[in-house]
């Protein structure tokens, strides 16, 4: 989900190339959707949606899952694959069109890293908002690469953020700077449950609740 303004979508040519990264995001996709049936949540809110995969999974293991994305073109093709389903609706995360309290569970897939500071505390902030005080989060994201290991993946993943462009990479290299999902749940006080990380451990899966 971009953070420019509605008119101007940032996301809609990345939208195409998604058919050719859902494969390498597939065992990602599996593993939140059995996290997700573990802590049994009703209502289930990815915020930034994308192209709706994750979304349709868990709908399809009997989930009540629903998507916001602010990129048109993103969720043009979430349209596509849901045939005109109304679960996916265009919005910003940072003031998201859902009332407080009535979301069961939060997803952030890649969602974070590729925010400034600033913004990537809006959309926590706001995310808390529209979820239930005993609410789960689900963050997939990336994991402190401090260890020698990860960096070694991690460097690898630079050149990909790198070639999404400055701005991208400037927020990915703050979010890693900061400490990156670990930090991200601390600095909110979500109580983390569990992680699971992925990549060499360059890339988790945080599973955390609100205090």
């Amino acid at each position: 989900m971009p953070s420019a303004d509605k008119g101007r979508d940032a996301y809609r040519r990345i939208a195409a190339c998604y058919p050719w990264m859902e494969p390498f995001l597939a065992p990602a996709r599996q593993t939140i959707t059995r996290a997700v049936l573990r802590r049994g949540p009703v209502r289930v809110l990815d915020v930034c949606c994308g192209t709706g995969t994750q979304v349709l999974r868990l709908r399809r293991a009997g989930v009540h899952a629903f998507g916001v994305d602010l990129s048109a073109g993103m969720l043009h093709k979430a349209a596509l694959k849901a045939h005109g389903a109304s679960f996916f609706v265009r919005g910003d995360a940072r003031c998201l069109p859902y009332p407080s309290h009535c979301f069961d569970a939060l997803i952030y897939s890649f969602a974070l890293h590729e925010k400034p500071y600033e913004e990537r505390r809006q959309m926590l902030d706001e995310g808390c908002r529209v979820l239930k005080p005993d609410g789960t989060v689900f963050v997939l994201d990336y994991a402190d690469a401090s260890r020698l290991r990860p960096r070694l993946a991690m460097a690898l993943i630079a050149g990909i953020e790198r070639m999404a462009g400055k701005a991208h990479y400037l927020a990915f290299r703050d979010y890693l700077r900061r400490g990156a999902t670990e930090a991200v749940f601390e600095s909110r006080g979500i109580a983390m449950v569990s992680r699971q990380l992925f990549f060499q451990g360059a890339v988790g899966l945080y599973v955390g609740r609100l205090p």
